[in-house]
């Protein structure tokens, strides 16, 4: 099994069951899916492969500043 079938399959089912809950937002399944797909989007568009992890302490993407405000703005809109 692969480890997005965690959420894409509930989300397939039951979009709107509640995954998490912190204060007073709620998130359910099918939220959680797009914003995990957005966020993919995003770090695709940087230059980030399927195959490769993500370490915040060793990624070197090289890109211009212009890209990555753009891709800044992709992230923090994905998380909205």
């Amino acid at each position: 099994m692969n480890t997005a079938n965690f959420v894409s399959i509930p989300a397939s089912m039951l979009p709107e069951q509640e995954i998490m809950v912190f204060g007073g937002r709620r998130i359910g399944y099918g939220d959680l899916l797009g914003r995990i797909r957005r966020l993919a989007g995003s770090l695709k568009k940087l230059g980030l492969l399927a195959a490769e992890k993500l370490d915040h302490q060793e990624a070197k993407v090289k890109i211009s500043k212009e890209q990555a405000r753009k891709s800044q703005n992709d992230l923090r809109d994905s998380l909205q």
